[in-house]
């Protein structure tokens, strides 16, 4: 299922918290395929949806991650850092999305695809 397609969102009625359930549920399911530790924040208010960890890829080895993870559109990912609160910037909050069914991350100079 590739979450980007609309026809799995206009099964939702536009109704935008449900759509980020989705993306939140599938952002963490890929993450564990991969081997990433994930840690999900159960409130559905707070700067942080995720704290993750892998030791064995291309990120920071053990490095904690904290990730606000946002549904993709092309649009808000041109500039995702406006996404970030000025609080979640200076915390070191990343942004994760999926596009074409993998997780993506936000780093300052980068974008990680697992």
């Amino acid at each position: 299922m590739i979450l980007e397609s609309k026809k799995w969102k206009n099964k939702f009625g536009g109704n935008t918290s449900r759509i980020g359930d989705v993306v939140e549920y599938s952002f963490c399911t890929r993450l564990l395929k991969q081997g990433f530790e994930v840690f999900k924040n159960m409130s559905c208010t707070g700067d942080i949806d995720v704290i993750t960890y892998e030791e064995k890829t291309n990120l920071p080895p053990n490095e904690l991650l904290f990730i606000d993870i946002k549904t993709y559109s092309k649009e808000a990912m041109k500039n995702p850092k406006h996404l970030l609160s000025v609080q979640q910037r200076e915390k070191g909050i990343k942004i994760g999305y999926m596009n074409k069914g993998c997780a993506h991350i936000v780093f300052d100079k980068e974008i990680i695809k697992i």
